[in-house]
């Protein structure tokens, strides 16, 4: 009777959670239908800098944000600067040569493959409940419309806390 009872409750926490999680990227979605990957935007105008030869822009925060915004037609934007190391940039250069929308989608694409399978270093069963959790997670509806690197960090942070035992050194 106890294990029904187990039961119940998570059938119940799986259906609000599931609600909350549609919910969320029912709301990132509306909030951000008219600005989506504002965030890529970022990413992108920076791997075109360098394409351009305007390193110079890349840390000067207010002349790469004018020239995101020309590039877009963004002028309502806001500062947004480059906040990242170079290193990063050898990341994106391969996406700063498809349009804005295709690399966009590779780059989401490839880090949410990512973080999946970082989960095969700490899961071995279970897989598809971290995939479900993942996509109705309302940090994920935000990745997505935002075009943000989270899904990347994620799987960076997941993949080395679960090789950690098995694979130290590295």
């Amino acid at each position: 009777h106890m294990a029904a009872a187990r039961r119940q409750k998570l059938i119940l926490a799986a259906v609000v959670c599931s609600g909350v999680g549609a919910a969320a990227w029912i709301f990132y979605i509306l909030a951000f239908a008219r600005s989506p990957g504002q965030d890529w935007l970022v990413f992108y105008n920076a791997a075109r800098l360098v394409f351009e030869g305007k390193l110079a822009a890349l840390y000067d925060g207010d002349r790469f944000t004018a020239i995101m915004n020309q590039r877009f037609g963004t002028p309502n934007a806001g500062l947004h600067p480059w906040l990242y190391p170079p290193n990063f940039l050898l990341l994106l250069l391969p996406f700063g040569v498809l349009s804005f929308a295709a690399s966009l989608v590779l780059f989401l694409g490839m880090t949410f493959g990512a973080i999946l399978a970082a989960f095969s270093t700490i899961a071995v069963r279970g897989r598809q409940l971290y995939a479900a959790s993942l996509i109705l997670s309302p940090a994920a509806a935000l990745t997505v419309c935002l075009g943000q690197n989270a899904f990347l960090t994620g799987a960076l942070l997941v993949g080395g806390f679960g090789m950690l035992v098995r694979r130290p050194i590295l």
